[in-house]
């Protein structure tokens, strides 16, 4: 009998906690279906985490379209549905925030060695068309070397806020 007790104790404590959202599958087999899920899931999720979750599937859809999966906005939506429905949410974040990661970094390695080729040019000496363009060319350089590295601070800040957001839901209070 005392162990009837407890069971159903167990049972009901069990059945009356919240999971984390970040346990929670996606329903994504449609736009529409996407929609319900996100409506249904709602207040359980702060607006920098809904953010997170946009800028995921942003970056999914680039992913398919730099692998050339699908071309056209609705081929393209389909994929992204197609890999992320019935997932866990937090697979579906941490995947797309850490290939946007990945893809800003291979971004920067690349043009970190270009701008490196540039910044070894040099011009003939009284060439000032030569020396004003290049030295134009390095200006534009400078600025997306910048915007490079921000974007790539920015990726690995989410996901690390990602993680910090996961472990808060799951009850470790990172």
């Amino acid at each position: 009998m005392k162990a009837l007790v407890i069971l159903m104790l167990v049972l009901v404590v069990a059945g009356c906690s919240r999971n984390s959202p970040y346990e929670r599958t996606v329903n994504a087999k449609s736009q529409m279906e996407l929609s319900l899920w996100r409506s249904k899931v709602g207040r359980e999720l702060s607006p920098r985490e809904w953010r997170l979750f946009d800028r995921t599937l942003e970056e999914l859809r680039l992913q398919v379209m730099i692998e050339k999966k699908a071309s056209g906005s609705e081929a393209i939506g389909k994929a992204v549905f197609a890999q992320i429905d019935g997932q866990r949410l937090y697979d579906v974040m941490n995947t797309g925030l850490t290939r946007r990661v990945e893809r800003i970094a291979a971004e920067k390695e690349e043009f970190d060695e270009l701008y490196g080729r540039v910044e070894r040019v040099r011009t003939l000496p009284g060439d000032d068309e030569s020396a004003d363009y290049l030295a134009s060319v390095r200006r534009n350089h400078t600025e997306k070397k910048a915007r490079l590295e921000a974007d790539l601070a920015e990726a690995k800040q989410d996901l690390a806020d990602l993680k910090q957001f996961f472990g808060q839901a799951a009850g470790e209070g990172v």
